[in-house]
């Protein structure tokens, strides 16, 4: 059995990109591993718990912070990998190792990502459907504050964009606007939103005229520590008049930005860094 080896660079570097930190596993440089993989979920870690990603130039710096820490990491195990000799091959540089090693790390990754909106204090989201026009587009892709609402200070206000499961479907997740608060009387008239009998100030519905009202004369009570919402798109929503005001648990996050934007057959370049409003 063969107890020495020669890295190929282009094999460190197929493993890094595959897992941060797995080339240089390869090389066994195990202090660079070590700090390329604390480097990306720290730094996502630190971003969205202090809110830079959720500003058009926080997010473009922590992007930027990300790419360039991958490219620079590709590089330094690249040239690493020429200029390391023949050398013991330990346990660490068995292919079935490094694969298991990879594997474990992908998954890793995946499960971080999963639970990114408790782990990071943030979430992404695509825009499926019309809902939300035009403050939403379809194609548009956002992220959104999870720890808007987590200080006992920091409630749900009128006007919020926010994520929030369906009340009788944990797993499914709506967009919508709030538009009424715990105890108000929210009324549906002519196209108009009332609360407590007064017209409020609605610039962000879209109303189309070729498709029926479906805010004719309907009226509700929010309960206490419940928000009634709708979508901007007033034709074209499953909102609060349908299923009912949402309890405040189910407020998963406040939308922030609009992070990438796809259309028909281009990128929408005008909208991406977009504050949603």
């Amino acid at each position: 059995m063969n107890t020495e080896y020669k890295p190929r660079p282009w094999l460190a570097v197929l493993l890094n990109v595959f897992v941060p930190g797995l080339g240089f596993v390869y090389l066994n440089r195990l202090a660079l591993a070590a700090a390329n993989i604390l480097f990306f979920p720290l730094v996502l870690l630190i971003a969205g718990r202090a809110g830079l990603v959720f500003s058009a130039p926080g997010f473009l710096l922590v992007t930027l912070v990300l790419t360039c820490f991958w490219l620079a990491s590709s590089i330094v195990v690249f040239r690493l990998a020429r200029r390391q000799s023949m050398a013991a091959r330990g346990w660490l540089q068995r292919w079935y190792v490094l694969l298991a090693v990879g594997m474990v790390g992908y998954a890793v990754v995946q499960y971080c990502m999963s639970i990114r909106g408790t782990l990071f204090g943030y979430d992404i989201f695509n825009v499926p459907g019309m809902s939300m026009e035009t403050t939403l587009l379809s194609g548009d892709k956002f992220i959104a504050n999870t720890l808007a609402y987590a200080d006992a200070g920091h409630t749900p206000q009128r006007g919020d964009v926010v994520v929030l499961q369906n009340p009788a479907q944990a797993n499914v997740k709506y967009v919508k606007r709030i538009m009424g608060l715990p105890d108000e009387q929210v009324s549906m008239r002519d196209g108009s939103v009332l609360i407590n009998g007064k017209a409020i100030a609605d610039e962000h519905a879209f109303h189309d005229l070729s498709k029926p009202d479906q805010t004719m004369n309907q009226q509700f009570t929010v309960p206490p520590d419940s928000y009634f919402v709708l979508g901007d798109n007033r034709n074209d929503s499953l909102d609060s008049r349908h299923f009912g005001p949402v309890p405040a648990e189910k407020i998963y996050a406040r939308v922030e930005l609009v992070w990438f934007s796809y259309g028909i057959s281009s990128v929408r370049w005008d909208r991406l860094g977009l504050a949603v409003k």
